[in-house]
């Protein structure tokens, strides 16, 4: 059941005040509830370093930005994770959506595929 509490989307500041924006993204991955573990990440930082993007992405964000941010750019963001959500991986030392965002041919068997028995979902409105 939907309700107005719900959000569909966090846009993560990675620098905050009381806690970087590496242990939310941490805290959301491995959350036990699906309405958390599964909600969509954007990080945003003024610092973006190629170590910073990957640091993201290797934790479970869904989209990097550079600051300062416009409304168009966070809008083109906001739709590019609605619109082409990727499928979540769940691996020994990773939860999130798949890193890969090309879609390159594989020779081979593909072990990344997560089958949906493997993904453990808890519902805390059946509690």
């Amino acid at each position: 059941m939907a309700s107005s509490s719900n959000i569909d989307v966090l846009v993560l500041d990675w620098l905050m005040p009381h806690g970087s924006g590496l242990e939310l993204l941490q805290w959301i991955r491995t959350h036990r509830s699906d309405s958390i573990k599964f909600l969509p990440v954007i990080v945003c930082s003024a610092y973006t370093s190629e170590a910073l993007v990957k640091e993201s992405r290797d934790n479970g964000a869904n989209e990097v930005m550079v600051k300062p941010v416009s409304a168009e750019k966070l809008a083109g963001r906001i739709l590019s994770v609605i619109e082409h959500p990727r499928p979540y991986i769940k691996a020994p030392n990773f939860f999130g959506p798949d890193r890969r965002r090309k879609d390159k041919p594989f020779s081979g068997d593909d072990q990344r595929k997560t089958n949906p028995d493997d993904i453990q979902v808890h519902d805390e409105r059946l509690e």
